[in-house]
């Protein structure tokens, strides 16, 4: 959400805010990844997966460098590009920012898909919808680096960003992520009936 306000942020002409919270994506993949960590390792998992969940709080000490160094040097220029009159182009230390993000994002995946080979049933399920889900916001995500590499397009798969809300409720909800009653089961079942409709209109 704050990395999607920081685009909304260059839009309203506040470019220092949007580059800090654009620059600060290496946070979100460290997030995922101690999810992913907590979610699929237990006392049969790996000794290699016990002592990376071990190691989460310098794993966020390292992300909180990186975004630090970002803010500190050359990383970002912000300029008309892709139809937009506001757009985040990585240069300098950025490029770096950007593979620290998704090497951290390739990391948790493969945490996931080790959690997924090991655990069955409902839990495999969960794993499963939730990779999927990550990929799909990875993918709309995705479309902002184009001007940056020389493309000149307009982030259209963004468009899609109510059907990434929309599968991350879902698998919530039909794989019971969650311990909720039944009203907070009809709320969130109403959300994404909402989500629907929003992504339809």
């Amino acid at each position: 959400a704050l990395w999607s306000f920081g685009h909304l942020a260059l839009l309203h002409e506040f470019p220092l805010l949007g580059k800090a919270l654009i620059l600060a994506n290496p946070l979100m993949p460290t997030f995922y990844l101690q999810f992913a960590l907590h979610f699929v390792v237990d006392q049969r998992s790996s000794l290699l997966l016990q002592r990376l969940r071990a190691a989460v709080p310098w794993l966020f000490l390292a992300s909180m460098l990186v975004v630090l160094l970002s803010w500190s040097m050359p990383s970002a220029t912000v300029q008309p590009a892709a139809q937009l009159p506001q757009f985040f182009l990585f240069q300098g230390f950025g490029w770096f920012n950007l593979s620290y993000t998704v090497a951290l994002g390739i990391l948790a995946h493969w945490v996931l898909w080790r959690g997924w080979r090991q655990h069955q049933g409902n839990k495999r399920r969960s794993i499963a919808a939730i990779s999927m889900t990550a990929a799909l916001g990875l993918l709309l995500a995705s479309s902002f680096v184009f001007p940056s590499v020389g493309l000149d397009w307009y982030p259209y798969p963004m468009l899609l960003l109510p059907g990434y809300l929309l599968l991350l409720v879902y698998s919530v909800v039909r794989y019971q992520m969650l311990a909720v009653n039944a009203f907070a089961s009809r709320a969130l079942l109403m959300l994404v009936m909402a989500l629907l409709l929003l992504l339809l209109m």
